[in-house]
């Protein structure tokens, strides 16, 4: 049991959170007969203050805070029945959107090389240039500015997204667990670009050729979120989170070094996720940066930013190289 405690600590969770969740499912999915002595109230509760209000109030009678219409209220309702307690979803969308590219791209490697490609699933470079790969002369000369949002889901090799795979549920979870699904996607894609960027001005600045690919700076960045937000507090859980994942971090720059890895996206990827941890606020708590409301738009122009990115990659593909 002390091998699968300590599995289970590598992963953020444990046999009684494991449990609860459990419970929290079988719950939701058990069928309740209907009460005939039951009413159904359709009633809003104030964000500010927590009172509740009639649903045709549009400010809270109690402090006056402006409240939402009654059919947003009636969404936010079934989500929060489909979506059980404590399910990292965008954590889950962005390993999913990681997957299915890595699926896409392996398939278009196939199908571009035919009978050379064998039986390698590591994607044909010119197909990882073709949906969006960062490379010098496209992003200085070119000025294709997408294939520092796009590069973020793209993959070498299957060890390649297992590593970031297993990197992004670790610290995705507690990102989202801490600050919120909304500002979980915002720090993957703003910390994923920065990595992109400062890896980019590192090897053009220096003439290198290079092909960048990879949720790694993201991954780093999200845990210099976890330990940026550490080290502003104190206690047993800052305590924890340190211990945590500032070893990640050391380990992840040694594995870089070792493995040839880009380190200068890690680098830039901590870096700013650092800088967020410092800033943001917990969600369950009043002081924030940005109320939630705004950090839901700031997500939502960050999915859209996703998909620009991919868009353009597809409206300016490169030439395709001349197969020997």
């Amino acid at each position: 049991m002390a091998l699968l405690d300590d599995i289970l600590r590598l992963f953020g969770t444990n046999r009684t959170r494991l449990r609860w969740r459990w419970r929290v499912l079988a719950e939701r999915m058990t069928p309740r007969p209907p009460r005939k002595d039951a009413y159904k109230f359709d009633n809003k509760l104030c964000a500010g203050c927590g009172q509740p209000a009639g649903k045709d109030e549009k400010a809270c009678p109690s402090c006056g805070t402006p409240l939402p219409a009654i059919a947003v209220v009636r969404a936010t309702r079934a989500i929060r029945w489909l979506i059980p307690a404590g399910v990292p979803v965008a954590t889950m969308l962005l390993l999913a959107a990681c997957g299915a590219l890595y699926f896409v791209t392996v398939k278009a490697s196939f199908a571009f090389l035919g009978d050379a490609a064998g039986r390698s699933f590591a994607p044909h470079w010119w197909i990882l240039l073709r949906y969006g790969a960062t490379e010098g002369g496209h992003l200085s000369q070119l000025g294709e500015w997408w294939r520092t949002v796009t590069a973020c889901f793209l993959h070498f090799d299957a060890l390649h997204i297992l590593f970031n795979g297993i990197g992004l549920w670790i610290a995705g979870q507690v990102v989202e667990e801490r600050f919120g699904w909304a500002r979980a996607l915002v720090v993957f894609v703003a910390t994923g670009v920065a990595g992109n960027l400062v890896s980019a001005w590192w090897r053009i600045d220096r003439g290198e050729l290079y092909l960048g690919a990879g949720a790694s700076g993201a991954v780093f960045g999200l845990m210099g979120c976890i330990v940026g937000h550490a080290l502003r507090r104190r206690g047993g859980a800052a305590r924890e989170l340190k211990a945590r994942f500032v070893p990640w971090l050391i380990y992840g720059f040694i594995m870089g070094f070792a493995m040839k890895a880009d380190n200068a996206a890690h680098l830039g990827g901590m870096a700013a996720g650092l800088a967020f941890g410092a800033v943001l606020g917990e969600r369950d708590r009043a002081r924030r940066v940005l109320p939630a409301a705004a950090w839901a738009v700031l997500a939502v122009l960050a999915a859209l930013l996703v998909g620009a990115s991919f868009y353009l990659a597809a409206r300016h593909p490169p030439p395709p190289p001349v197969l020997a």
